[in-house]
């Protein structure tokens, strides 16, 4: 087994209900820089127990990725992961994890690990997506916030993670305050926060604290 250092991952493992009988392994890791124009990274080859691979945002940068086959690409409207942030995928006949940034760059590293899947670590908020949870399409990313806003919500979400970017904003889930650039909940830039169950998800509304703010909002049920 290796032993990986970074934060992020150690965060994923301390969450797990990790029993005498569950081990966790970690195969080949793989790393490459991420720019402005798609970058595609290759899955590490490993045996077929490690059946997941661990994408890691190890970099300063929000990044935007894809999974598929070879000549995948990734595009701003991809699967965001703020700086710190992991997901674990299930491989099955993917071969290839794209990445882009909208500026600058970050890091993306790819683990091959028998994790659960869709087990998700947002960064430093330390939210973790239970592994049972199934993500939904669509997501919502770079949701403007000019006025109070609410979720387009896809049928049959019952658990959601939001993530601001850019600036940071103000929310409620009350259903009946309205949130203002005063009023609510702060929520900062590349911080995210988890809604649980319809009701909380129906009743979320946000607002940019300063102009620039977005949200991008990641379903499951």
């Amino acid at each position: 087994m290796k032993t990986l250092a970074t934060a992020a991952v150690a965060l994923l493992l301390s969450i797990l209900c990790v029993s005498a009988q569950t081990l966790f392994t970690f195969g080949a890791t793989s790393t490459i820089s991420v720019g402005i124009t798609t970058t595609p990274l290759a899955i590490p080859g490993g045996p077929a127990s490690l059946n997941t691979v661990l994408v890691l945002n190890d970099g300063p940068q929000e990044m935007f990725v894809a999974v598929g086959g070879n000549g995948t690409t990734a595009a701003l409207s991809g699967f965001p992961m703020p700086p710190g942030a992991a997901a674990s995928v299930f491989i099955g006949s993917n071969t290839t994890v794209a990445a882009i940034v909208a500026a600058n760059s970050t890091t993306m590293r790819l683990t091959r690990s028998n994790l659960p899947a869709t087990l998700v670590s947002f960064g430093s908020s330390g939210i973790q997506v239970p592994y049972n949870y199934t993500p939904l399409s669509p997501m919502q990313v770079n949701v403007t916030l000019a006025s109070a806003t609410s979720l387009t919500i896809p049928a049959g979400a019952t658990y959601a993670v939001v993530c601001a970017a850019n600036q940071n904003v103000t929310y409620s889930i009350d259903g009946t305050t309205t949130p203002t650039s005063s009023i609510g909940t702060t929520l900062a830039s590349g911080q995210c926060v988890p809604l649980a169950g319809p009701a909380v998800i129906a009743a979320f509304k946000a607002i940019e604290t300063i102009s620039g703010a977005t949200i991008n909002v990641s379903y499951f049920r």
